[in-house]
C-alpha cells in the first residue's frame, strides 16, 4: 500500500504515525473477480486491494522497525480518523470519473479539497495536482494516482454490511483512490488536532495506469521535498518498493513485394507469409518466472487477390 522514498529515510514525525497507523497492515493485490465487483470492509483503518477491494482494519499506532530510526522508541499518541468521513469520501471519489486520460473532474475535486485544507494548489503542464503548504522546515511529500483502469465510469458504491461494492458492472477504484482518502483523512484529522507538525507536499498523479505517464512528465521544479511517502504498491506498509512491472513493446513492420496473383504470383513476396513465419518462431505465454510475452495486434495486406 505504501512505498517510503527514498529507502533510506527514516521520516518519524507525527503526520507519518498518522498516515501509517491509517494505512497499517495495508495490502494490494491486482485481483479481479467475474463481477468485476469491488468492495471494501471497514472497522479500523486502511488497507486496498486494487481496483476492487478497500478494507479498513484495526491498526496498532506503532511503527514497524524497519521504517522506524529507533525501533524502541515509544512514538506519540496518533489522532483516530474519522471512519464515517473516511468512508464517505472514499465513496464520493469513487463516483468520479477518472479512467486514465480523463482525470480532470477528480482533478478538480481534489484541487478543492485540499485547498479548503489550507494548501497552495497548482497543476503542472501535464495536469498533475501539486499542492503545498506554508512551513520552513523540510516538507514530506505524500503522493497517489487519480486515474483507475476500466470499467471504471459510471462507479455505483454502495455499503452493505460492514463492505462498500460496486454494483458489479465495473470496478470500485480502489487503485488508488483508497490512497487518495487516506491522504485526505489523516490531513484533516491532524488539521483538526491542531497538533505541530511536518508541513506537507501533496501530489496527485494522472495516467498511472497506462505506464506511470503523470509521473514521468511530473514537473520536479514545484516540489521541494526529498522525502516521499506513496500510497499505491504491493505488501505490506512498511515495505519499501524499489521497482516495479515493466512494459516494453515494439513494432515490427514488413514489406513484402506485389506481383500480379494470376500472370507471375512468383515474383510477389508475401509479407504476411514472412509475419508469419516469425511469430512461429517467437515465444508466447510465460517466459520465466517474471516475464510474459505476446503478439497484441496483427494488420495488413492491401487486396484479397
Amino acid at each position: 500500500m505504501v512505498s517510503v522514498w527514498p529507502p533510506r529515510a527514516t521520516p518519524t514525525s507525527t503526520l507519518v504515525h498518522c498516515l501509517l497507523s491509517i494505512a497499517r497492515n495495508a495490502h494490494t493485490e491486482i485481483e479481479y473477480d467475474r463481477r468485476m465487483a469491488g468492495s471494501l470492509r471497514y472497522n479500523g483503518a486502511i488497507r486496498t486491494f486494487a481496483a476492487t477491494t478497500l478494507v479498513l482494519v484495526p491498526a496498532p499506532v506503532s511503527v514497524p522497525a524497519n521504517v522506524n530510526a529507533n525501533p524502541t522508541a515509544r512514538l506519540p499518541r496518533c489522532p483516530m480518523p474519522n471512519q464515517e468521513r473516511l468512508v464517505n469520501d472514499f465513496s464520493r471519489l469513487a463516483q468520479i470519473d477518472s479512467p486514465s486520460g480523463d482525470e480532470w473532474d477528480v482533478a478538480r475535486h481534489l484541487s478543492d479539497r485540499l485547498a479548503d485544507l489550507g494548501f497552495q494548489v497548482g497543476r503542472d503542464e501535464h495536469g498533475n495536482v501539486i499542492a503545498r503548504e506554508d512551513g520552513a522546515r523540510r516538507p514530506l511529500l505524500l503522493s497517489a494516482h487519480m486515474d483507475t483502469v476500466d470499467p471504471g465510469r459510471s462507479i455505483k458504491p454502495q455499503v452493505v454490511g460492514d463492505r462498500i461494492t460496486s454494483d458489479g458492472s465495473t470496478i470500485l477504484g480502489g487503485d488508488c483512490k483508497a490512497g487518495v482518502a487516506a491522504i485526505l483523512e489523516a490531513l484533516q484529522t491532524l488539521r483538526e488536532e491542531g497538533r505541530p507538525r511536518r508541513p506537507v507536499q501533496v501530489v496527485f498523479t494522472r495516467g498511472e495506469e497506462i505506464g506511470l505517464v503523470g509521473a514521468a512528465n511530473l514537473d520536479f521544479t514545484m516540489i521541494s521535498a526529498t522525502e516521499a511517502v506513496v500510497f499505491d504498491g504491493n505488501g505490506p506498509v512498511n515495505t519499501i518498493t524499489g521497482g516495479s512491472p515493466t512494459y516494453m513493446a515494439f513494432d515490427i513492420d514488413i514489406r513484402g513485394r506485389g506481383a500480379h496473383a494470376g500472370v507471375e504470383p512468383e515474383k510477389g513476396l508475401s509479407a504476411i507469409q514472412i509475419a508469419s513465419d516469425l511469430i512461429a518462431e517467437l515465444p508466447q505465454g510465460r517466459m520465466d518466472d517474471e516475464t510474459t510475452f505476446n503478439i497484441a495486434t496483427i494488420s495488413g495486406g492491401t487486396v484479397r487477390n
